[in-house]
């Protein structure tokens, strides 16, 4: 066996020398290759590639064009078309430009320099610029989604409750203090934000005042409503009791209306209301229905139920009397499946807080709140006591300067006053609303609107449409019931349908309890009004007449 080894590696060698220079010469020619070009190629041309084409290129194909392609071409890439990049497809882009590394070429990206500036980055709001290069600069709206619209989310709806650019307030709060008196600081305000307003305070008995109970600089924003504050009496003086009535800052949900009352309407919500809690439903006037159509609040047609509930006004909380009607029904909630509409008809000037709730299949029960204010122009006195139905209590208002005496012509009571004529204080007639059926009419100033005699709950109220400027009137409440039947009447007095006063709660009226008819018994003394302005506005000064105690005399009764 090894002869035959020795003979196949002979037979190895003479084939790798052969090979090398793909010669088919000789072994032993000048170039080794067995051509006659003197190169080591084996092509006869003369040039220094493995073709035989004559080129001088350099290159190892067989055209002139310097790349190292088959294919006759002058575009010095390494495929075989003409548009200068390296795929082997024909197409004219140019080669890729990457000059900031975003791993967009040119021309897509618009701005080469700027990695931020490209087709991939969504568009930036307000910026004024192309950020993703579409040709076209902020058309977002400037509220940074991905849509053409301004509502700040990313379909292509336009649903302006959801704009995320408004400058939301932030809650404006004095470091805290044990009085806000010490600081100069009554002006109606929970200026530290502790829940308190006008701490330490003084303040005239029966005074009312509106107030709020929130931020100082969300007062009277979005949702946010002035409450009341009654004087309470403390001493010599009266401070200031628990501010109620008013609606506060709340959370933000989506109902279309501003919550947390910081100037933006279901701020960064971006949603689509299921209710409009937005909706306006007005002021209301005495004697008038007012109408509130639910179906213009919540839209959706599929309500399972409705609830409507009224806050009582100050003499229905302090008599526990409801004086108004909601649906023809004398009751401070109604509810059922039905009650879509409701029909509120008021006796009482004041703020009443009206509350409705409907029961939705899709988000459950929703809520919105309002507060409605009954507003009566001019000077409005109002009197309530806890034993209508028993006892017989009147009310009498004089203008000092031109009223005579109590029970005289010159005064406004039930005997002369009722709008079949009136006493002469000079005001012409008004256009006005007329219990019971509401009617409006040419009415007499002043006169009185209801005399109640016997109907529990019912008020009595005495109206100057258009008091003059500095005119001064004085009232007083007759227990006009024969016996000694003890009785705690209360008075409210509104000044172009605001609540300036209420006597007869802090503290009550003590001791009144005899009376024994026309113009004889007790009579309680009650205030001084000084009408401020032109007949629509809403300024008065109030003076109780007080001497430790609210002021009961036996008649007859000096005048004023």
């Amino acid at each position: 066996m090894k002869p035959i080894f020795l003979f196949l590696m002979a037979m190895v060698l003479v084939l790798a020398i052969g090979c090398e220079g793909n010669d088919t010469g000789s072994l032993f020619s000048a170039d080794t290759d067995g051509d006659t070009d003197g190169d080591t190629d084996g092509d006869t041309d003369g040039d220094t590639d493995g073709d035989t084409n004559g080129d001088t290129d350099g290159d190892t194909d067989g055209d002139t064009d310097g790349d190292a392609d088959a294919d006759s071409d002058s575009d010095s890439d390494a495929d075989g078309d003409t548009d200068g990049d390296s795929d082997a497809d024909s197409d004219s882009n140019p080669p890729c430009v990457d000059e900031d590394e975003d791993w967009w070429c040119v021309p897509f990206d618009c701005d080469d320099d700027d990695p931020d500036v490209n087709p991939g980055v969504p568009e930036a709001p307000g910026n004024g610029a192309d950020d993703n290069c579409n040709g076209l600069t902020d058309e977002t709206g400037g509220d940074g989604d991905t849509d053409a619209d301004s509502d700040a989310d990313a379909d292509a709806d336009t649903d302006t409750q959801c704009i995320d650019d408004c400058p939301e307030a932030s809650p404006i709060c004095q470091p805290a203090m044990t009085s806000e008196a010490s600081q100069g600081l009554c002006d109606q305000l929970d200026n530290d934000c502790d829940g308190q307003v006008d701490e330490g305070c003084t303040c005239g008995v029966g005074q009312v005042q509106p107030c709020f109970l929130g931020p100082p600089n969300f007062r009277n924003v979005g949702q946010c409503t002035d409450g009341t504050q009654p004087c309470v009496a403390a001493g010599e003086f009266g401070v200031w009791g628990t501010c109620a009535g008013g609606i506060w800052p709340t959370p933000e949900i989506c109902d279309n209306l501003d919550n947390d009352c910081d100037g933006c309407l279901d701020d960064d919500l971006c949603c689509e209301p299921p209710i409009n809690c937005g909706f306006d439903v007005g002021d209301a006037v005495p004697f008038v229905d007012k109408v509130i159509d639910g179906t213009q609040i919540y839209t959706g047609g599929d309500a399972l139920a409705w609830e409507w509930s009224l806050t009582k006004g100050p003499c229905d909380l302090v008599l526990n009397t409801t004086s108004f009607k909601m649906n023809g029904q004398a009751v401070s909630t109604i509810s059922g499946p039905a009650v879509s509409q409701l029909t509120l008809r008021f006796q009482l000037s004041g703020d009443y807080t009206l509350t409705m709730r409907v029961n939705t299949p899709l988000n459950g029960w929703l809520e919105c709140q309002w507060v409605i204010h009954v507003v009566a122009p001019g000077l409005r006195v109002e009197l309530c006591w806890d034993t209508t139905g028993s006892v017989d209590v009147d009310l009498h208002m004089g203008r000092i300067g031109t009223t005579t005496g109590w029970f005289t012509s010159s005064e406004c009571y039930y005997g002369n006053c009722k709008n079949t004529g009136n006493p002469n204080w000079g005001y012409p007639q008004t256009w006005s609303a007329m219990p019971p059926d509401g009617i409006y009419q040419w009415v007499y100033n002043p006169r009185l609107d209801i005399d109640n005699i016997s109907t529990v709950g019912k008020p009595e109220n005495i109206n100057v449409d258009n008091p003059g400027e500095g005119h001064q009137y004085r009232v007083l409440v007759h227990k006009y019931s024969s016996g000694t039947y003890l009785t705690h009447p209360v008075i409210n007095v509104y000044c172009g349908g605001t609540r300036k006063a209420t006597y007869g709660v802090s503290p009550q009226v003590t001791g009144f309890d005899y009376g024994c008819g026309y113009n004889c018994g007790e009579g309680w003394k009650v205030v001084d009004i000084t009408w401020q302005g032109d007949p629509l506005s809403d300024t008065c000064t109030l003076a109780p007449i007080w001497n430790n105690g609210y002021v009961i005399q036996s008649a007859p009764w000096s005048w004023p």
